[in-house]
């Protein structure tokens, strides 16, 4: 019997969390380790019916509804079952009640596994038990399956631009300040002014376009392209020159690393910690920001530094783990995380 249940949500929808949860389970699969998911995109209830009924050693929860990771892990404790949990967020992100929640959900977990320094610090004081694990595991050669191409980038003059930007979001998502996390608003306004140069946006979800509409902002500018179908942002940030995460809080930024991976000039905000390679604008200032995507040539990057590799350190918790789970043959159903054609 297999005796890993991972918990989370897979592609589609396209976001960080599900592309590390994809890439973590076709891993596993592809070192020989026998699991089941439970994918939480196929219905509230169904998902938590088959935690109910599943008989595991392990339960790996990578999902970010805190109540929910509640609900589960109470379920969980009642089997008298291992819970590992993945906390994809920066914690103490949100308001108060929800980050009670978030604190108990951290104290009745087995192992919590966070993504940067500053909520290592902080989990650590709850949670003894606490490891801080990259979110980054490498792309795969077969990621793009089920995507449907970004045939118009082929379109796109290069010789046209000055320099070819990109950024994503996963959804329109407003911070407990009323701040919109992704800061695309922000990266329009400036766009719009700087005529020679292209900003794509990766809107997976679709949801920043509808966004615009309703507060009838025009984004109708010929430098500004958004992809607003389910695509992979890899082929994005192959095509650009500059990626910038203008974000007002993060986790541990999977797209960074992305950028980072393939050589990208990275430019983010100083709200979280960045790995190293980043070049750094104060969030909040819009000034700096605009100066730092117009003078980027001229700030000094760091070199040879090492992208981690999320995979191997959650293995190894995996294995380290009381029952931990046995080596099993390949699974037979491979297709089973074949991303859905759009």
């Amino acid at each position: 019997m297999n005796s890993l249940l991972m918990i989370g949500r897979f592609p589609n929808p396209i976001g960080g969390i599900t592309i590390h949860n994809m890439r973590l389970a076709k891993r596993l699969q592809m070192d020989g380790y026998g699991y089941n998911i439970v994918d939480f995109g196929n219905g509230l209830f169904k998902g938590i019916f088959n935690v109910i009924i599943s008989d595991k050693r392990i339960y790996h929860i990578s999902i970010t509804n805190t109540f929910l990771i509640l609900l589960l892990i109470l379920i969980i404790k009642l089997k008298r079952k291992k819970i590992l949990l993945t906390i994809h967020t920066n914690i103490g992100r949100y308001n108060f009640f929800r980050s009670i929640i978030e604190i108990i959900n951290i104290y009745l977990s087995d192992t919590p596994i966070v993504l940067n320094k500053k909520s290592y610090c902080i989990s650590k004081k709850i949670n003894n038990d606490t490891a801080i694990v990259s979110a980054f595991i490498p792309p795969l050669y077969n990621e793009n399956n089920g995507f449907k191409s970004i045939h118009v980038l082929r379109y796109i003059d290069n010789s046209k631009w000055n320099n070819i930007y990109c950024t994503n979001a996963s959804n329109v998502k407003i911070d407990k300040y009323g701040n919109e996390i992704y800061g695309i608003t922000e990266l329009v306004n400036i766009f719009k002014k700087k005529r020679n140069s292209l900003l794509i946006v990766s809107d997976p979800s679709g949801k920043y376009g509808e966004y615009f509409r309703k507060k009838k902002i025009d984004i109708n500018y010929p430098n500004i392209l958004f992809i607003g179908f389910p695509h992979s942002f890899i082929e994005i940030l192959k095509f650009s020159d500059v990626f910038i995460r203008a974000t007002s809080t993060d986790g541990d930024s999977l797209s960074v690393k992305e950028a980072l991976f393939f050589d990208k000039i990275v430019i983010a905000s100083d709200a979280v910690s960045r790995p190293k390679g980043c070049i750094l604008y104060k969030f909040g200032d819009s000034r700096d920001l605009e100066s730092k995507i117009n003078n980027y040539q001229d700030t000094a990057r760091f070199k040879n530094f090492k992208i981690e590799n999320g995979y191997e350190d959650i293995r190894k918790i995996y294995l380290n783990m009381k029952g931990k789970p046995r080596q099993q043959p390949i699974l037979k159903r491979k297709e089973v995380f074949e991303l859905p054609t759009a």
